[in-house]
């Protein structure tokens, strides 16, 4: 958590948020949604890295400044992601629900930031995206992603590491905000301990 001073002589907390996850996973959707709340129907991927940031005000009466870091899932960028996971206090590793290759590849994606924060606390927040297609094209059951949230939960409790689950649609607007909601009133009870 960094701070920056502002005109009144409050501080505004920083935080960095970063979203990673394979190519057309949902990651620049749920972006646009919870910072203007627009979805794009065009698919326009992200080459290398883009910065958002959204200054909050909370029930509590505190500011806090997201910086949200929403990186490509293309190959010939993938040397660069560590650089953005190093310092990030939450990592968002969305997923498309009617890809197997992508719910296949949830764990690679919690390990690499394991790695790179080496036992440093992190909100990590596994984001099924696409929800409002045909239940049936939905690729995991129910029984496959409880399994799979208690056993990564598990192994990340020990590396110091918090894993949260949620159902987003970016396009119908479906808990893209209740998302970074419970995300802001995590960081907001983190500086109020």
């Amino acid at each position: 958590m960094t701070s920056t001073p502002i005109l009144d002589g409050e501080v505004i907390q920083k935080f960095k948020v970063v979203i990673l996850g394979d190519q057309s996973s949902g990651k620049t959707c749920i972006i646009q949604r919870a910072m203007n709340d627009t979805f794009q129907k065009e698919y326009e991927e992200t080459l290398g890295v883009d910065l958002f940031t959204k200054t909050i005000s909370t029930e509590k009466n505190k500011d806090i400044r997201l910086q949200v870091w929403d990186t490509s899932g293309q190959e010939r960028f993938k040397a660069s992601i560590p650089s953005y996971i190093r310092d990030c206090h939450v990592a968002i590793i969305p997923f498309d629900s009617s890809s197997r290759t992508q719910f296949d590849s949830i764990e690679k994606w919690i390990n690499e930031v394991s790695q790179i924060r080496n036992k440093d606390e992190v909100w990590i927040y596994l984001v099924a995206t696409k929800v409002d297609k045909p239940l049936d094209s939905k690729c995991y059951t129910q029984l496959e992603i409880d399994t799979k949230l208690s056993r990564i939960q598990r192994k990340e409790l020990q590396n110091n590491n918090i894993i949260q689950y949620i159902e987003t649609s970016s396009k119908a607007g479906y808990n893209v905000r209740k998302l970074f909601y419970n995300m802001t009133s995590k960081l907001i009870d983190q500086t109020t301990v």
